[in-house]
């Protein structure tokens, strides 16, 4: 009997293996050239961006330049190589600047502590310090929280 399942155990795999279908080759660049008599496009490299050597280095790993057409580029080198933007017209700026600031988290007072909340993507964080403890942070929400309903009232 075990030699009848030794003789199972080391056929089996073969016999499976065996059974499947050869695969479908794939067509390759050259065999679809081949195919249909055409050549096919010479892969086109990517040029690489360098900063320009009449850049002005406005900050830390930061040049700026204004092309022939009146562009102003701002070229950032990163670990993986330098990058380029844009710079941004007056107009967005303000734009910007107009936007509500987003509040990371409200305090709410309770007695001698006050209880922070924070949205997070796993639902509310909430916290209790007490107001000798708060740290920079904290205090300046909790200033800002206290002003809010003086704004609303005026």
């Amino acid at each position: 009997m075990k030699r009848f399942v030794l003789a199972i155990a080391v056929t089996l795999p073969l016999i499976c293996s065996a059974e499947q279908t050869a695969p479908k080759k794939k067509t390759t660049a050259a065999s679809a050239k081949a195919a249909t008599g055409k050549k096919a496009a010479p892969p086109v490299a990517a040029k690489q961006l360098t900063i320009p050597a009449d850049a002005v280095q406005i900050g830390e790993n930061t040049y700026s330049k204004t092309d022939e057409q009146g562009k102003k580029w701002i070229y950032y080198q990163t670990p993986f190589g330098i990058t380029r933007a844009e710079e941004p017209t007056a107009a967005q700026k303000q734009a910007a600047a107009m936007l509500p600031a987003i509040p990371d988290y409200s305090a709410a007072e309770q007695g001698d502590s006050i209880r922070f909340t924070k949205a997070t993507p796993f639902g509310p964080l909430t916290w209790t310090r007490g107001k000798s403890e708060l740290t920079a942070d904290e205090r300046a929400t909790w200033e800002r929280q206290k002003q809010a309903p003086a704004k609303r009232d005026q």
